[in-house]
């Protein structure tokens, strides 16, 4: 496994992170919002205008976990591709959006779920 901040010499990118397995390329994660002011307002309303658009691009999500702010989440899987969109308001506020290789993605879940010294959440 390796992984680390997704970083483009000469062109701004803040709170993105990469992820590979085995060689290969699997995730990319981006995080917003994380020094706006009023930021939990501002987490659910990106939530709200990503998943809008999400679904104008894929139809309604493969999952959906509806309720409070810090408990929403949605999954859309579009060809080999999971897109992951998930509002975080409790520790640090801010908008995740994820893609990642659905294998390689089952592969790291399963590699994880072994292992013994596997990343806290």
């Amino acid at each position: 496994m390796t992984r680390g901040a997704f970083v483009i010499p000469r062109i701004a990118t803040a709170n993105a992170l990469w992820a590979a397995l085995d060689r290969s390329l699997f995730s990319l994660n981006f995080f917003t919002y994380a020094n706006a002011r009023d930021t939990i307002a501002a987490v659910g309303t990106g939530y709200d205008a990503v998943r809008n658009g999400l679904i104008g691009l894929y139809g309604q999500p493969l999952t959906e976990q509806e309720g409070p702010s810090a408990y929403r989440s949605a999954v859309w899987a579009e060809h080999d591709t999971l897109i992951e969109l998930l509002p975080h308001v409790l520790q640090a506020p801010m908008l995740q959006i994820g893609l990642s290789h659905r294998e390689g993605n089952a592969t790291y879940e399963r590699r994880i779920a072994q292992t013994a010294d596997a990343p806290k959440a």
